[in-house]
């Protein structure tokens, strides 16, 4: 029985990152999984089914890996660099302190990121993504979109109004004109997308937070404190203290870089499960 693609996604996550922490710490001897994507893990393969690896990884504890994500696994492999030891028990005798003998060391940006986990809104987007509009429900929602960027105020209200009951399925649609030349657009827009707080649309936030209008800076900090539920203090009114506008602005873009470098990896470890499937049927 396969497992869910909940529990799936859950130990490639686990994965991706024990690679990214592994490749900065020191090991002596352990096992060396190699997974399909070229990424490798150092630990002590505790159980070894058809179906799943079972490694402990130092104080990360135990994780589980599916066979079919594997490309190799090598037992009592000397990895990574090893400690420095006595050359002999007369060294021991000595009192020799080869613990005096290590350089600290030093904690890099790989390591200081191992807290880091998926959020929410990237949990939904890898796991529920958007169904792509068709037929008569795609053109309407295009011709809202249009007239949401009309000078008439009574267009863009009825559009505004019609895109909220239209759906999450709505967002990719709006994502361009959120970035409009014209504010009043804009900020229809931003409201419509702050009704579906997607992960898709934290570029677009991000954006909005250096706008011009101040109305534009408030609905991109709101959209931006939903997607990342991280609520920040952001002065968006005129005279606002622009130190603590920049502060936020910087939390929030240093939340969105570390998501998408979680995002990059977790997708690189699922492709390769799925495309020897996606060969085969091209192959046909």
């Amino acid at each position: 029985m396969r497992p869910s693609f909940t529990s799936r996604w859950y130990q490639l996550a686990l994965m991706a990152f024990c690679a990214l922490l592994l490749g900065n710490m020191n090991f002596t001897y352990a096992d060396t999984v190699t997974l399909t994507n070229g990424s490798k893990i150092d630990g002590t393969v505790l159980k070894e089914s058809t179906t799943e690896v079972i490694l402990q990884v130092g104080s990360l504890g135990v994780i589980r890996v599916q066979k079919d994500s594997i490309s190799a696994i090598e037992k009592n492999r000397r990895t990574g660099v090893a400690d420095k030891k006595p050359a002999s028990g007369k060294n021991r005798k000595k009192g020799v302190n080869n613990r005096e003998e290590e350089k600290p060391k030093n904690e890099s940006a790989l390591t200081s990121k191992v807290e880091v986990t998926v959020s929410k809104s990237l949990k939904t987007y890898l796991e529920k993504p958007l169904a792509a509009l068709e037929g008569k429900q795609k053109l309407e929602v295009e011709q809202w979109v249009e007239d949401l960027q009309r000078q008439r105020v009574n267009y863009r209200s009825r559009a505004e109004r019609k895109l909220k009951e239209a759906g999450p399925g709505v967002v990719p649609f709006l994502q361009p004109v959120a970035q409009s030349q014209f504010s009043l657009t804009r900020i229809c827009a931003l409201r419509v997308l702050n009704q579906f707080p997607r992960y898709e649309s934290m570029a677009v936030a991000l954006a909005g937070l250096d706008s011009d209008d101040p109305w534009v800076r408030k609905l991109s900090s709101e959209l931006a404190a939903k997607i990342s539920g991280e609520a920040r203090l952001f002065p968006w009114k005129e005279g606002g203290a622009l130190s603590v506008r920049s502060k936020a602005k910087s939390g929030w873009s240093r939340w969105y870089q570390q998501q998408e470098s979680l995002r990059v990896k977790i997708e690189a470890v699922e492709k390769p499960a799925d495309k020897p499937g996606k060969d085969r049927k091209n192959h046909r």
